[in-house]
């Protein structure tokens, strides 16, 4: 099988999907199909058959699979736990190894968003002059984010089976684009939301050791303590009810990020009820106020970080103790090993 080379920042499944061209297998499932090979009579949960799609991906590159995960995944954001019951309908989508790398839960029912892989114009064309071919990038596709890291452009969401069509990006009028309202691109730009895309940005380039984010984020939360009584009400609170309980973050991005919540308490877009947030704090615990993604796990505890701490040299210190830095700019990303 011939080897492709990831691109800097690319996102894993954009990878795979330009490994099953250059391969000449017609559909994603042929592609995880090849992949099924092995001892365990073909088991894909990505607990126990991840290893193989890597194996394949990392080939002919200088790195392991756990640097390929570092540079091109979200994992560093996911708590791993058994995956749910997929509907069979979605074919190549309900396949454990797809799933555990989509950014916000894929399910069958009304809660379900219509995008989801993002891509930003001018980074299209910056890929095209330097690589011939445009990418789908990852830190494009963490969750909460809708504003290009790097240039501050709106995020281009596209539906799901963009990703698979379209690799390279060389049709994006095909993809039937969404652009986000001027109000979830001011929600975007608000200090919170600011300092999360910053320090996740930088997160990407500067990857932690396996596991140690977990932590990080315990030290963090120490931090947060010492701030005001608001600050400590957020961090005794379960990590979605910790962000709906400030009220700096505006409720069109809690609306378009967590279908769940809209359903209940938005669902012509619009919170009627003021008092929503209160009432869902009433009720929120563990088990309710998930956010439906694995992917949000560590994040919403970073961006918990961002409203409680709310300066970025006080969470690079904590984050990289010693080492001085700035938030990484254009530079820093585009020289990124891939």
């Amino acid at each position: 099988m011939r080897t492709v080379p990831a691109l800097p920042d690319e996102f894993v499944l954009g990878h795979l999907t330009r490994h099953l061209a250059a391969n000449a297998l017609p559909v994603p499932s042929a592609l995880l199909k090849s992949f099924r090979t092995g001892v365990d009579g073909g088991s894909h949960h990505h607990a126990r058959g991840e290893s193989r799609y890597y194996e394949q991906l990392v080939r002919g590159l200088e790195m392991t699979e756990q640097t390929y995960k570092q540079r091109h995944t979200l994992v560093f954001l996911a708590k791993h736990t058994q995956p749910g019951v997929y509907s069979a309908d979605e074919g190549f989508l309900a396949e454990p190894f797809v799933y555990h790398h989509i950014p916000m839960n894929f399910m069958v029912d009304d809660t379900k968003r219509p995008t989801l892989w993002k891509f930003c114009a001018t980074c299209r064309v910056l890929d095209r002059a330097r690589y011939g071919i445009a990418y789908w990038h990852i830190v494009h596709q963490v969750p909460g984010i809708d504003l290009c890291p790097l240039h501050d452009e709106p995020l281009h969401g596209c539906t799901v089976e963009s990703i698979f069509q379209d690799p390279t990006l060389s049709k994006p009028d095909a993809l039937q684009c969404i652009i986000p309202t001027p109000e979830l691109i001011a929600a975007n730009r608000t200090p919170a939301l600011s300092l999360y895309r910053a320090v996740v940005t930088e997160l990407l380039a500067r990857p932690l050791p396996d596991g140690q984010l977990r932590l990080k984020l315990l030290a963090l939360r120490r931090h947060g303590w010492m701030q005001s009584p608001l600050d400590s009400q957020t961090l005794r609170l379960p990590s979605l009810g910790a962000v709906i309980n400030r009220h700096e973050i505006p409720e069109v991005w809690i609306a378009h990020h967590f279908p769940p919540i809209r359903k209940q308490w938005a669902p012509d877009g619009v919170f009627v009820d003021k008092a929503w947030r209160a009432k869902f704090l009433q009720t929120c615990h563990h088990r309710t106020s998930k956010a439906r993604s694995d992917l949000w796990t560590n994040g919403l505890d970073l961006l918990r970080a961002c409203l409680t701490i709310r300066d970025l040299a006080t969470i690079q210190e904590v984050l990289w103790p010693g080492v001085a830095s700035a938030a990484p700019d254009q530079a820093a990303l585009e020289q990124l090993p891939c």
